[in-house]
């Protein structure tokens, strides 16, 4: 058992123990194997059913997918049970300072939030349950009772005097809100068996496909033979992309074969009658770093010369304020991105998703965004409207960084510098290639941007510079009023919780907000997913409302949407 995974358990057991001991009968679910979602207590007091959720630190705050994927369990067990009253309890608050949003949004949907511990108390709470072996138990949680400090045993117990007086959250919107859940139908699954690669990431790759030298017909084969080879062709680059699994020399010349997504994305190209020429991928590349890591796969003994001027760059800086200058020196440059800053990260072994935590709490002023840092580095346009300061933003951010190089830089050579972009280009939302496909089969789509915001910052009463969006790859909308908007989603890993995320996700953007508040709005929800799913998961996005199809059921479905609603 992983120790934060036991750490909760243990949190879970000492609740259930105080509500004993009280003589409430507690219900505590074990963690299901199947993907439906159970509470973690549940218990009835002076005839007011209960949920609570227990959790060690409040890490839906973190990142936007662990945000959405708790935001789906507590939906699920809102609608399932409508008159109880929900609960979130942290053992101690986030250590990095939940981002501003998430947090606050979070808190508005639950009737009252406590933690437990203050931070200096949590290590000696760490401390005994690690005295309790690798397996714990309500029993065993029991029996060494004596061992936790009195501090732990009295703050859960305040904790228990608090919630058990609760009153009922007054908000009608978000009352009429899960109203609106509650009457979601389920959709239809268009779904044929999973075959574990994913078209999404495969036209993902192809964008790196030299169609100048190679067909999508060979790619589709698996195989392709190429006698000269254009020097603008570097293999090296080829083989980071994992376009191709395996590249060498072969009679006649040079053998490429080709990765299992990139072929499942080839023929569905085929089978569509969708050619690839040179430079088509420049449409579906939304953001400056995309279009100069094509540059740099192209350049990269250019890259090696960059990496080492940015090491030595680094290495010459002094204190925190020298690095702060070099930052807004690196911002204010004309390159399409900030490389300096995103060198010193990766230097500093400083996520972008951690800093960006992390440095909310070094700042005046609010950021209504997560993942702030990645704006910086991508020089946005609309950086202004939501950092309103960036001197005080690199200088804080400065901060950060020195204290973390302070322990040690990491040595970063070009090629980790180049895979871990291509993962980033990989996993981005604003990298949209699969949408070639969508729009040469049912052409009067059009290409989706931000256009779907989410209610929840507005249920939460938070002012109107906060606000969420979920990306969808097509939208349209019909004359008679209603909305199609479609979303594609890749699982190419076996494990995921992806249908946590995107359930959670369209719970967020399902209704429309106005002047009079909440309200069901009039769109068909369509996702297509591939790559590994089971029919749990599968089922789990169904209930949520989506419309669920794999990329061989698309062409008939979008057409009968589309002529029933035209």
């Amino acid at each position: 058992m992983r120790n934060a995974e036991k750490i909760g358990y243990v949190l879970e057991h000492l609740f259930a123990l105080d509500l004993q001991g009280r003589g409430i009968d507690v219900a505590r679910s074990e963690r299901p194997n199947n993907e439906s979602i159970k509470c973690d207590l549940a218990f009835s007091y002076k005839k007011r059913p209960y949920i609570l959720f227990l959790t060690h630190t409040r890490t839906q705050g973190m990142t936007n997918r662990k945000f959405y994927r708790t935001f789906e369990e507590l939906a699920q067990r809102r609608i399932d049970n409508p008159k109880s009253l929900c609960i979130d309890i942290t053992l101690v608050p986030s250590r990095s300072g939940v981002r501003k949003q998430q947090g606050l949004i979070f808190n508005s949907l639950f009737d009252a939030a406590f933690s437990v511990l203050g931070r200096s108390d949590e290590s000696e709470f760490v401390e005994v349950v690690g005295q309790l072996g690798d397996e714990v138990s309500l029993d065993s949680t029991a029996s060494n009772i004596g061992l936790f400090p009195k501090q732990v045993l009295n703050s859960v117990k305040s904790v228990c005097d608090r919630l058990l007086a609760v009153p009922r959250s007054s908000n009608r919107e978000l009352v009429r809100y899960w109203d609106i859940e509650g009457k979601v139908l389920a959709g239809k699954v268009d779904y044929g068996t999973p075959k574990g690669t994913s078209v999404k990431l495969g036209m993902k790759m192809l964008t790196f496909l030299p169609v100048e030298i190679i067909s999508v017909e060979e790619v589709a084969r698996g195989v392709a033979t190429v006698k000269d080879l254009p020097e603008n062709i570097c293999i090296e680059s080829l083989k980071k992309t994992k376009l191709c699994s395996e590249i060498g020399p072969t009679i006649g010349g040079t053998r490429f074969s080709f990765s299992g997504n990139a072929q499942e994305a080839a023929k569905f190209l085929i089978k569509y009658g969708i050619s690839l020429s040179q430079g088509w991928h420049l449409d579906y590349l939304m953001t400056p770093g995309a279009k100069l890591l094509h540059q740099d796969l192209t350049d990269i003994s250019g890259v090696e010369a960059k990496i080492a001027d940015l090491s030595v760059r680094l290495s010459q800086c002094d204190n925190a304020a020298d690095l702060a200058a070099r930052y807004m020196e690196d911002f204010e440059s004309e390159r399409l991105r900030c490389d300096f800053i995103d060198y010193s990260l990766r230097a500093a072994s400083y996520s972008q998703n951690a800093v960006s935590t992390d440095i909310l709490e070094h700042l005046s002023f609010d950021i209504s965004f997560s993942d702030s840092v990645v704006f910086v580095l991508q020089k946005s346009d609309n950086l202004s409207e939501h950092i309103p300061d960036l001197e005080e933003y690199l200088s804080a951010l400065s901060e950060l960084v020195w204290n973390r190089i302070a322990d040690g830089l990491k040595s970063v050579g070009a090629d980790e510098f180049i895979e871990e972009r291509i993962k980033t280009y990989y996993a981005h939302p604003y990298v949209t290639p699969e949408r070639l496909i969508i729009f040469s089969i049912c052409s009067v789509l059009k290409p989706a941007g931000k256009t779907r915001a989410s209610v929840l910052p507005r249920l939460a009463g938070l002012p109107s510079k906060y606000r969420m969006y979920v990306v969808p790859a097509a939208y349209r909308l019909f004359a008679n009023g209603r909305k199609l908007l479609v979303i594609t989603v890749s699982t190419p890993e076996e494990r995921h919780h992806k249908h946590k995320e995107f359930s959670g996700k369209l719970r967020a953007i399902r209704s429309a907000w106005s002047e009079d508040g909440v309200s069901d709005d009039s769109v068909e929800f369509v996702i297509v997913v591939d790559g590994n799913w089971t029919v749990d998961q599968l089922g789990m996005l169904s209930q949520s409302g989506w419309r669920v199809l794999d990329w061989d059921t698309v062409p008939d479905v979008l057409e009968e949407l589309v002529s029933s609603n035209l």
